[in-house]
């Protein structure tokens, strides 16, 4: 709401006059002020209280206060003119990167202050816990920071450090946890490659029934010295963790090992 109290010295009967004053606001701008959806005191009243939203953001004003006497029927009167301004424009946040709130109200170039606030006790001052930092447009959160299976809700509050004026947005969200791992085993453990049909089972993986089925899927890697190279596609992916694969010839040179991946997605594309 905006509040207009009467001007200094405004009203003030005549020397020996004791009759009731009668009091009348008018506005600029075609505003209704007898409307009580938008003058909520009246307009016939000493002090006038107008509606949020009543008035047009970015628009400037004129209150006129007309004081009567009943009696005489003389009267005085006082303007005040002043101006609206815009709140801020809400915008979105976004889990990575986030961006996109704060925009600065209409006219207004000062620089925007950032404040983020998460929920559960996160601290976010900690350089640990928030990469970036709590005070930047971007949240980064660093791995492990959260805990699996809980939901979260950040708020990012943008104010305008010339006017003070502030927006906020929040997001909720959820962090699932990591596929409970299993283990490859190989059968026979000896053979030919392009030869010899080698079986492997992927075994153990699990997880919760809402991101059921898991998906498997197995890749080879050539391991010289130690150091893996790329990995390629040994087979295409299966709701299935049995494969029967021919295995492809490394080449001989140093200590070359062939490395078998195995890769387990779940229905909500967490892999392990």
């Amino acid at each position: 709401t905006i509040r207009v109290s009467p001007m200094a010295g405004l009203g003030v009967p005549a020397v020996g006059d004791a009759s009731p004053l009668l009091y009348n606001w008018t506005i600029s701008d075609g505003i209704n002020l007898s409307d009580p959806a938008v003058a909520v005191t009246g307009r016939n009243r000493p002090e006038l209280v107008i509606a949020a939203n009543s008035l047009h953001a970015g628009e400037s004003y004129t209150v006129t206060l007309t004081v009567t006497s009943s009696g005489t029927l003389l009267s005085s009167s006082a303007s005040l003119s002043f101006g609206v301004i815009s709140a801020l424009y809400p915008g979105t946040i976004r889990v990575s990167p986030m961006a996109g709130l704060g925009v600065p109200a209409v006219g207004d170039a000062s620089p925007l202050l950032y404040n983020w606030t998460i929920s559960d006790g996160i601290n976010l001052s900690d350089p640990a816990v928030a990469v970036t930092g709590r005070n930047r447009p971007e949240l980064v959160i660093a791995a492990n920071s959260l805990h699996a299976g809980e939901s979260y809700t950040v708020t990012l509050t943008v104010t305008s450090s010339g006017t003070l004026l502030s927006s906020s947005a929040s997001l909720s969200f959820g962090v699932i946890s990591a596929l409970y791992p299993g283990t490859i085993r190989v059968s026979p453990m000896a053979g030919r490659s392009m030869s010899t049909t080698f079986n492997v089972s992927m075994l153990g993986w699990s997880t919760t029934l809402d991101r059921s089925p898991l998906q498997y899927k197995l890749f080879y890697a050539q391991s010289l010295f130690g150091r893996t190279g790329q990995q390629n596609p040994l087979s295409p992916n299966s709701l299935f963790s049995n494969f029967n694969v021919l295995l492809p010839s490394m080449t001989s040179e140093g200590d070359t090992k062939l490395v078998i991946i195995g890769v387990v997605t779940d229905a909500w594309g967490v892999t392990s």
